[in-house]
């Protein structure tokens, strides 16, 4: 099937499903990323935080900080990972049958996701933080974390939505736009954007002349200072401008002797050599490449994908001492050059206390000191004992909790479409409700099937062929579609089409090798499915053979005219039977309300009643096929009755109840309510038997039209 033919069919498939499909999607995959991460994330603080609860708030903040960590550390992971997971999640779906963006849809959850991790970082955030922290500068953080302090983080997201599956020369294009773009960021870019906003602003002319002050102690000179809102308190150096970065929390908590002590430990990263400074670029600058992975699996493979996220996490690993030889270098300039001895010290601990950030962490890769060291180095004693480091427990149990969560809520999503058509079978508003919610091709196809076959039930055969196309132009590794496309095709008389159906299956379906004593012999090949079997008899009952309706005649009623053929010439003229016949007509009609009941007759025991092998002679006959193969339903003044010659010397007899020989009858007089004389038929061809298609009926023959057989 040409990819033409295939984007035909399943638009064609799309028309007979309901408008509202897509939207199903669309709407509700980033609401349940919202909602899923939402429970994640709480869960998550469930776990880890209790402790901190029973904390009474007259406890040192060390030890408030050290109970915090693990709930905060956890919704900082899960704000990384979860909308990640999301959008990953929502890249791998291959929605065929719906005209869905998958890359918007992925930005779509990620944002969702990331959303609702915002929330439940900002509620943790809130425990034991004083003064609380206010959603107004918990959004000012957010928006000054991304485009400020961890902008790889942010490109590195962007990326994973935005490329396209394989590398070309456009997805090159993106990707070093994206790369230009951090440098930009990184380089002082986000500063720009943060003025342009509102969020950045120059800081004001008392906190510029205590820069000052500290710039002269340091014979270094800022370029520009700036200030931006947010819940931490923290400070930056842009080397590339030299510019400095404050917080308003940051400016909030601290004296005019500390704010010049923490500029004098910015401004010495201001004065770090070109190389350091193209070293802390790197790591991030590796991390882009990471987020390529699709493009970079499918154009390279695995492996580089592997070497990549090898190559990134060396980099930070080593780069990572760097930096902490550079803030220890930092700090000793900020010790010699702040305007009062142990003002630096303090200004590191009221920094800490405000962001509630433990006194000692656990961990070797970290780029900054622990603040008991720093202070202990500063000529301090801190005000209580070494305290422990954070519990790990507590934290790893909230990160597991929720990636369990997720991870439980994604694979219901992928289950769910293939269990709710199981646990309403037939029922076509439930596989509907599956096909929308379906993320996969290959489930979209079983599902499409299932709805052809409820189709088919229906008597709606093209509604039936419709979907199956579709199923079939979906998934191209089954043989299966294709080959009940055929039977269908060859149903509606479709021969030329059925045909093609069954040379898709065919090729989809080699024969497997034949097992001889459990070893496969490849030279010579088992049979064939049942399913390209059926379709190979349907495909070869199409169009033919042809079928004849007969008047049929005793031997008495014959008389003279009855000359005898082949079959006949060992009858005796003197017995009662079939001894003659005029040929009615010949047609190759079929129309699928006849086969359905026809398909009774032979299928339904229901439709039979009673022996009719000593049957009174009959006087109508419908004749399929030749030879000991031959079907024949035969009219007698007894009633209707089936005779199957099976290919053996018995045949079987059986005369059709009443209910379905009226049913026949009131279906003839039905459809062709104005029949003429002597133009009616029956033709059987085979569904899973055989098949019934009309033409007028009327009970009345005489013959007088026919020619002889």
């Amino acid at each position: 099937m040409s990819p033409a033919d295939t984007t035909a069919a399943i638009a064609e498939a799309r028309l007979l499903l309901p408008h509202w499909g897509p939207w199903l999607i669309v709407v509700g995959y980033p609401a349940l990323a919202f909602f899923a991460t939402l429970l994640a994330c709480s869960l998550a603080a469930f776990v880890a935080q209790p402790p901190l609860w029973k904390c009474p708030q007259t406890a040192h903040w060390m030890e408030r900080a050290r109970l915090a960590f693990p709930a905060r550390a956890a919704a900082q992971v899960n704000k990384l990972v979860l909308p990640i997971a999301f959008l990953l999640c929502a890249l791998t779906i291959r929605r065929s049958i719906w005209e869905v963006s998958t890359s918007k849809l992925a930005i779509d959850a990620g944002i969702a996701s990331y959303l609702a991790a915002w929330i439940a970082a900002f509620c943790v955030a809130r425990v034991g933080q004083q003064p609380p922290i206010t959603w107004r500068r918990h959004i000012q953080g957010t928006l000054s974390n991304l485009m400020i302090f961890t902008p790889h983080w942010f490109v590195a997201a962007v990326l994973v939505a935005i490329l396209p599956s394989r590398f070309d020369a456009n997805s090159a294009c993106v990707f070093i736009g994206m790369v230009v773009f951090y440098l930009f960021l990184l380089s002082g870019g986000g500063i720009f954007l943060a003025r342009v906003v509102g969020l950045a602003r120059p800081v004001s002319p008392l906190v510029r002349a205590t820069i000052d002050a500290a710039a002269q102690r340091a014979c270094l000179a800022p370029r520009g200072a700036y200030v931006v809102g947010g819940t931490a308190a923290n400070a930056l150096a842009i080397p590339w401008f030299r510019w400095l970065l404050f917080t308003s929390r940051l400016l909030d908590v601290l004296d005019g002797d500390e704010l010049q002590a923490i500029t004098a430990h910015e401004m010495a990263h201001l004065g770090e050599s070109r190389r350091t400074l193209l070293a802390r670029t790197v790591p991030g600058v590796l991390l882009l490449p990471l987020a390529a992975f699709r493009p970079l699996a499918a154009s390279f493979g695995y492996l580089a994908v592997a070497a990549a996220a090898i190559v990134f996490l060396a980099a930070g690993r080593l780069f990572a001492r760097l930096y902490r030889r550079m803030e220890e270098a930092a700090d000793a300039s900020a010790r010699t050059h702040q305007p009062g001895e142990g003002s630096y010290a303090r200004a590191l601990e009221k920094l800490y206390a405000a962001n509630l950030t433990p006194a000692v962490l656990g961990g070797d890769g970290r780029t900054h000191p622990h603040l008991y060291d720093r202070l202990v180095a500063a000529g301090v004693s801190p005000a209580i004992p070494r305290p422990p480091i954070p519990s790990t427990h507590r934290y790893q149990a909230g990160v597991m909790v929720s990636f369990a969560t997720v991870g439980l809520v994604l694979l219901m999503l992928y289950r769910l479409p293939v269990s709710l058509a199981e646990w309403f079978p037939g029922d076509e508003d439930a596989l509907r409700l599956s096909l929308a919610m379906a993320g996969n091709i290959e489930t979209q196809a079983w599902l499409l099937s299932h709805l052809a076959e409820c189709r088919w039930d229906a008597g709606d055969g093209a509604g039936a062929v419709t979907f199956n196309r579709a199923a079939s132009a979906m998934d191209t590794t089954l043989g299966a579609y294709p080959a009940r496309l055929a039977v269908m095709l060859a149903h509606e008389q479709r021969c030329d089409e059925a045909a093609r159906a069954l040379a898709t299956a065919e090729e989809r379906s080699p024969p497997k090798p034949l097992e001889i004593g459990g070893i496969f012999v490849t030279d010579f090949k088992g049979p064939p499915d049942g399913a390209i079997l059926e379709a190979r008899a349907a495909v070869a009952r199409c169009g033919g053979p042809l079928v004849r309706v007969h008047r049929l005649m005793s031997a008495e009623e014959s008389g003279d005219a009855w000359e005898p053929n082949e079959e006949e010439e060992s009858l005796d003229p003197d017995e009662p039977g079939f001894h003659g016949s005029y040929v009615i007509g010949t047609f190759e009609v079929v129309e699928p309300r006849w086969a359905r009941l026809l398909r009774r007759i032979f299928d339904d025991p229901s439709a039979l009643v009673g022996s009719a092998a000593d049957g009174s002679p009959p006087i109508l006959g419908i004749s399929v096929g030749e030879g000991p193969n031959r079907i024949d339903a035969l009219v007698s003044d007894q009633g209707t009755r089936v005779e199957v010659f099976g290919g053996g010397d018995e045949a079987i007899h059986r005369y059709l109840s009443e209910q379905t020989a009226a049913e026949l009858w009131e279906l003839c007089d039905e459809m062709f309510p104005d029949a003429e004389r002597n133009r009616s038929v029956l033709d059987v061809l085979g569904r899973d038997g055989y098949r019934l298609a009309p033409v007028p009926w009327n009970p009345a023959f005489d013959g007088s039209d026919g020619q002889r057989d």
